[in-house]
């Protein structure tokens, strides 16, 4: 997805910073997890296609993803839980991709791995929505990254009007959802403004 990197280098905002009223193990790791499942999903799919727009962009977000993981393993308490969860979802997509590519007619596999991304594409993108039900009931936002919000709507509109270009469904329909959830994310940190000061830091 374009200008993918723009998305993924965001955060080194929202994740070195954390917020001073969350601990390790209510971090919102998920997100980051969705991320790295995508990326790897999207370059997948261009190899396919043969776009190296795709390509670059998700690569340097599958790169960027690796060391937000190494950021995350040194904020959160339960590091071997962590590390389990990454593990399985690098496995989400080596079964996903295996299964399109053993299992599928050659001839469609651009179809089934396109609908996979674009599937990836939403979960990711709205996945700091996660905690709708917890952010209305404390009519607290702090859970839904700020900077990662603009992003994530910058990145699906740009990415939207390139699959609009392209005429690409698997791309322009996924990110033109994803605006619309990013456009809801900041609606609520807009709605529900943080109760306490963001103090950001690695350290403990």
């Amino acid at each position: 997805m374009a200008e993918e990197n723009k998305w993924e280098a965001v955060p080194t905002s929202p994740i070195s910073p954390l917020p001073s009223n969350v601990r390790g193990r209510e971090f919102p790791t998920f997100p980051f997890l969705c991320m790295t499942v995508n990326c790897l999903f999207w370059c997948s799919y261009a190899l396919v296609i043969e776009d190296y727009v795709i390509l670059l962009c998700n690569g340097v977000g599958v790169v960027l993803s690796i060391y937000y993981h190494y950021l995350i393993f040194n904020l959160v308490e339960e590091k071997m839980i962590y590390v389990y969860k990454t593990a399985a979802s690098v496995a989400v997509f080596l079964i996903g991709f295996l299964f399109i590519t053993y299992y599928c007619d050659p001839d469609q596999m651009p179809r089934y791995l396109g609908m996979t991304c674009a599937i990836a594409a939403i979960v990711m993108i709205g996945s700091p929505l996660a905690n709708l039900k917890e952010v209305i009931e404390k009519r607290n936002a702090d859970s839904i990254p700020f900077l990662l919000a603009i992003a994530a709507t910058l990145n699906s509109v740009n990415w939207a009007a390139y699959g609009l270009l392209l005429k690409n469904t698997n791309i322009w329909l996924p990110n033109t959802i994803g605006a619309v959830l990013g456009f809801a994310q900041l609606t609520l940190k807009f709605i529900f403004k943080s109760s306490t000061p963001q103090v950001f830091s690695l350290n403990k």
